[in-house]
């Protein structure tokens, strides 16, 4: 039986041949993810401006539980300006 491994609650075989952005706004290892998930043939770009979100399928927005830190690096990355 082939063991499935899930990310984002999605299975990886639903995944390969997406492109998933990792957004980097300072508050955590955002290479670590995306070393992660080339493991497991997963294609991946780090998202630092508003530019970056070209050709991205889904999002993965990496979080310690400071938000408020979190979200004002979105603001001064300029990534939200709502």
């Amino acid at each position: 039986m082939k063991k499935k491994f899930y990310v984002l609650s999605m299975e990886v075989d639903e995944m390969i041949g997406q492109t998933i952005g990792v957004i980097d706004y300072g508050v955590c290892n955002v290479n670590a993810i995306i070393r992660m998930l080339g493991l497991l043939s997963i294609r991946s770009k780090k998202i630092k401006s508003k530019d970056d979100f070209v050709n991205v399928d889904k999002l993965v927005l990496p979080g310690i539980g400071a938000f408020d830190h979190g979200m004002r690096a979105l603001f001064d990355l300029k990534i939200l300006d709502v």
